[in-house]
């Protein structure tokens, strides 16, 4: 393709994108955008554009400020691989709250226990525990609360409360800080 007619197309696309600029129906648009650098590397960028108009209307010029995404894009595509691999693991993989309330639950926890995270997401993680372990369980949150791992046997129950023997750890969820906010198992 011709560089000018490549250009044109280029010019073509570009209106497209900012056709909500210049008929009015937004006052500022944000784009991503992927880039290559002059080295090869991809680098992402934002933009925040907004369309400058004379007095009597009439756009006048595109105000653009791009802004440099490339560590947020790279954290995002690392977050949804390992929330992908989480989910497809064979093993159970189960957050709580410090309180015992289930936030997450995979799909080797479905085929383990039977429930499905809509079944079970938000409820308390006592309903897979016999209840003569309830007392041990409150003991062992506490543990993990203050940043022990903690890995041992032991019995829960299924869906339709038959006994499931299982190898578990528990290891403490941290936030940026690095507080314990929850427990995953």
């Amino acid at each position: 393709m011709p560089v000018m007619e490549g250009k044109a197309v280029m010019f073509k696309a570009l209106a497209g994108i900012v056709r909500p600029l210049l008929d009015g129906s937004v006052d500022d648009l944000r784009l991503e955008h992927r880039l290559v650098h002059p080295d090869g590397t991809v680098v992402w960028a934002e933009s925040f554009n907004q369309l400058v108009r004379e007095a009597d209307g009439t756009p006048s010029y595109l105000h653009s400020v791009l802004v440099d995404i490339t560590e947020r894009k790279l954290a995002e595509a690392t977050r949804t691989w390992l929330t992908d691999a989480l989910q497809s693991s064979q093993d159970a993989i189960i957050a709580t709250s410090l309180d015992g309330v289930i936030l997450s639950w995979n799909s080797g926890a479905e085929r383990i226990f039977g429930y499905t995270a809509a079944e079970i997401v938000g409820r308390d993680a006592a309903m897979l525990r016999p209840p003569e372990e309830h007392a041990a369980a409150a003991a062992l949150r506490t543990r993990v609360g203050n940043g022990e791992r903690i890995e041992y046997r032991v019995v829960r129950l299924g869906k339709d409360g038959s006994p499931v023997t299982l190898a578990i750890q528990l290891m403490p969820i941290r936030d940026a800080a690095g507080a314990v906010i929850g427990i995953v198992t």
